[in-house]
C-alpha cells in the first residue's frame, strides 16, 4: 500500500488545503484505507495549477472563489478540472479542458504498475473516471490536441458539438529543414527505449534492409526508461547480426540533430498518443516512416509512408522504398515539412483559442439580472466589454487614446450613461 500519511499536513507540500480540512477527512478514515485517502486527497488537490489558487492554504471553495471573476477559466484536464467544476457549480463560469494526452488513458496505463492491490486501484480509476466524464459533460468546449484524443473523449461521453481540435504548436516550425544526407542510407529512429516503442521490430526490420543494402545503417536515439531493455535491444542486434551497423547513440544533443543523421525517420510504435515528435521529424524535411497507430495517419497523411504495427517486412520493405528512391523521398520530405509548418505552427494554436474564447464571452450577458442597468453598487457580471478593450488598457487606456472632439462627445453623452449605471457596459 501507499505510504502512510504525514501528522501534519502543514509540512507537506502536496497538501495544498485548509488543515481543519484536511484533518476532518482524514479522522473519518480508518488506518486500512488511509493510505487510499491520501491519495485521492493528494491526486484530487495537488495538481491544480496556478492561478486558480496560487496559496498553498487555499481550498477547492477558495479557488472556485478566484474564477467567478474568471471571464471563463482554460485548464487541463484530470484532477486540475475540480475548481472549474465547482465555480461552474456555484457561479456558472464557464471552462475550457485542453488535453494534449488524455488523462484519464494516461491513468490507465500508469496503474498497470502502481503499488496498490486491484481493489484499489478499481477504486482510483473509478473516481477518475467518473471526474473526467463530469468534466466532459459540464466544459463548455472541449479542444483535444488530436482527432485520435477526441475519439477517446467521445468515448467518455464529450459532446462533438463542445469540441473543437487545436493541435499543439511548437516554434519549431521556424527551425531550418535539415542539412545534406549522410554519405550512407541511414534509418533514424527516436524515442524512448521501452516495449511500447518496439525498438524490436525496428532491429528486425533493419535486418531485412540490411540484406537488401549491405552499406545501410540504423541510428537509434534515445535514453532506456525500462531498466535491462538497453541491453535486451543490444542482445538482440547481436543475434540479428546487425551489431556493427547499429549505434545506439543514446539522448542527443537535440532532435533537428537526431533527424539530420539519419535518411528517413523512421517510427516503430505501438502506439503513438501524440503528435509532437512525429511533427517534428516532419519539420526536418527528413521522409519519415511510421507504423499506423493513434495520431500517425492524421499527423503524416499523404505525406509519408504508414504500415502495420508488429510486421517487420512491411516496414523494411517501406524503408527500402524510400532509401532506393532519391527523387520520392526528397519529394515526401518537402510535402511533411510543409504540412507540419501548417498544422502545428503557434499562431493558428492563438488565433484558435482566441476564437474560442471570445464565443463563449459573447454568450453570457454583461448583468445577473439580463436588464443591464441593475442596483446602485451592484457588481457587474463579466464581459461588460470584448476583450480587446482590457488589453488595450481599459478605461484610462481608451480614455488617453481620444481625440480632443471625441472626448467631448463623450463628455455631453455622460449625463445619459449617469442615469443608467449599466448603460456603458451594455452598450459596449
Amino acid at each position: 500500500m501507499a505510504e502512510p500519511l504525514r501528522t501534519d499536513p502543514a509540512d507537506d507540500p502536496l497538501v495544498p488545503m485548509p488543515y481543519g480540512v484536511y484533518t476532518a477527512i482524514r479522522e473519518r478514515a480508518g488506518e486500512r484505507i488511509a493510505p487510499l485517502v491520501d491519495r485521492l486527497l493528494r491526486s484530487s488537490l495537488a495538481l491544480t495549477p496556478a492561478p486558480v489558487g496560487e496559496s498553498a492554504g487555499e481550498s477547492v471553495g477558495e479557488s472556485a472563489g478566484a474564477l467567478e471573476d474568471a471571464p471563463a477559466a482554460g485548464l487541463l484536464g484530470g484532477p486540475a478540472a475540480l475548481p472549474a467544476l465547482v465555480a461552474r457549480h456555484l457561479h456558472g463560469v464557464p471552462f475550457v479542458v485542453t488535453e494534449h494526452g488524455l488523462h484519464l488513458r494516461e491513468q490507465y496505463l500508469g496503474y498497470r504498475e502502481a503499488p496498490y492491490r486491484w481493489p484499489v486501484r478499481a477504486l482510483l480509476l473509478a473516481f477518475f473516471r467518473a471526474l473526467t466524464e463530469e468534466t466532459y459533460r459540464q466544459a463548455a468546449i472541449l479542444t483535444p490536441g488530436s482527432a485520435h484524443d477526441q475519439q477517446w473523449q467521445r468515448r467518455c461521453g464529450a459532446d462533438p458539438a463542445r469540441t473543437r481540435v487545436v493541435y499543439e504548436g511548437t516554434p519549431a516550425v521556424t527551425r531550418p529543414a535539415a542539412g545534406p544526407e549522410p554519405a550512407a542510407p541511414t534509418l533514424t529512429w527516436a524515442g524512448a527505449l521501452e516495449p511500447g516503442r518496439d525498438t524490436e521490430l525496428m532491429l528486425h526490420a533493419f535486418a531485412r534492409v540490411r540484406a537488401e543494402l549491405p552499406d545501410a545503417r540504423l541510428v537509434v536515439h534515445g535514453e532506456e526508461t525500462r531498466p535491462g531493455y538497453l541491453a535486451h535491444c543490444t542482445a538482440l542486434a547481436e543475434r540479428l547480426g546487425i551489431t556493427a551497423a547499429v549505434d545506439f547513440a543514446g539522448r542527443p544533443g537535440s532532435l533537428a540533430e537526431a533527424w539530420e543523421s539519419g535518411t528517413v525517420a523512421v517510427f516503430s510504435a505501438l502506439a503513438q498518443r501524440r503528435p509532437r515528435l512525429l511533427a517534428d521529424a516532419m519539420l526536418s524535411g527528413r521522409a519519415v516512416v511510421s507504423t499506423d497507430v493513434g495520431v500517425a495517419r492524421e499527423v503524416v497523411g499523404p505525406t509519408g509512408l504508414l504500415v502495420p504495427p508488429r510486421d517487420p517486412s512491411a516496414l523494411a520493405g517501406a524503408c527500402l522504398a524510400l532509401l532506393r528512391d532519391e527523387e520520392r523521398r526528397s519529394r515526401l520530405g518537402v510535402a511533411g515539412r510543409l504540412r507540419a509548418q501548417e498544422r502545428f505552427a503557434v499562431e493558428p494554436v492563438i488565433g484558435a483559442f482566441r476564437e474560442i474564447y471570445l464565443e463563449l464571452v459573447s454568450q453570457f450577458p454583461a448583468f445577473p439580472d439580463g436588464g443591464g442597468g441593475g442596483a446602485p453598487g451592484e457588481r457587474p457580471r463579466p464581459f461588460a466589454r470584448p476583450a480587446e478593450f482590457w488589453l488595450r488598457g481599459g478605461a484610462d487606456g481608451a480614455a488617453s487614446r481620444r481625440t480632443p472632439d471625441e472626448a467631448a462627445d463623450a463628455d455631453e453623452g455622460d449625463d445619459g450613461a449617469q442615469e443608467r449605471p449599466g448603460a456603458l457596459a451594455e452598450a459596449v
